[in-house]
């Protein structure tokens, strides 16, 4: 019926049933609509689909727009996946920190720095 919630609740679905491209498509329609989670979700269709620089590119703008740290979390394990261990590992050690409300160290702070510039 055009939800948004609908879209994004039907783009989650079809991730638990790993049909990624179905997700995508949905997760599309909800991104049309400004739903806040689906940047995230759509980027977990694009990462499960091996489509690592979308992936990356959702993950960003998710954390960068709405300071989601699962989305910096994940961003860091597609950089790992990329080849970018040394920096993935430490987007994922910067999620955590913040989570925790830690402060991070001058290597993960100027990663971060350098996402959100």
């Amino acid at each position: 019926m055009g939800n948004v919630d609908g879209y994004n609740n039907l783009g989650l679905l079809y991730l638990q049933l790993e049909d990624y491209q179905q997700a995508k498509q949905a997760l599309l329609q909800a991104l049309e609509s400004d739903h806040v989670y689906a940047q995230h979700n759509l980027a977990v269709a694009y990462h499960r689909l091996g489509e690592l620089e979308a992936a990356e590119r959702w993950y960003l703008i998710s954390f960068s727009q709405h300071g989601n740290l699962q989305s910096l979390e994940n961003l860091g394990h597609v950089y790992g996946e990329s080849g970018r261990e040394v920096e993935g590992k430490a987007l994922v050690a910067a999620s955590d920190k913040l989570y925790e409300d830690q402060p991070l160290n001058d290597y993960e702070q100027s990663l971060i720095d350098r996402l959100l510039a």
